[in-house]
């Protein structure tokens, strides 16, 4: 429980709106997190359209893609509830941990988690 209140304080530090905030404002991580949005926009393929973003925050990624794929299903989850209310506007996001959705793998058919640079096939 220590741990988890730990965590807890930390997310609360971080602005809802950090990454739309950066891309704009600050030349290196517009640089950073474009170069992981294409990487991440190539592996896809035109093949994936139902997203799952985990670790979302508050969706800049995500919307991203979801401009690309606008007739997809694009959903992100994370556990800072700010950065998701904050970001519900632009797509659908979910405050969550990730057993909560795994109950339904078959609704998504590509995994990402863009700061683990991780991609999984479902």
């Amino acid at each position: 429980m220590h741990r988890h209140k730990n965590f807890e304080k930390i997310w609360n530090s971080v602005p809802p709106n950090y990454y739309q905030k950066g891309v704009k404002n600050n030349f290196l991580q517009r640089l950073w997190h474009t170069r992981k949005l294409s990487v991440v926009l190539s592996l896809m393929n035109n093949r994936h359209k139902n997203i799952l973003d985990v670790g979302s925050a508050s969706g800049w990624f995500l919307s991203q893609i979801a401009a690309k794929y606008p007739t997809g299903k694009h959903t992100g989850i994370d556990v800072h509830k700010k950065a998701i209310e904050y970001g519900k506007k632009d797509t659908n996001l979910y405050a969550s941990s990730m057993q909560t959705l795994i109950a339904s793998p078959s609704a998504m058919n590509r995994l990402i988690s863009s700061s683990a640079r991780k991609s999984l096939n479902m």
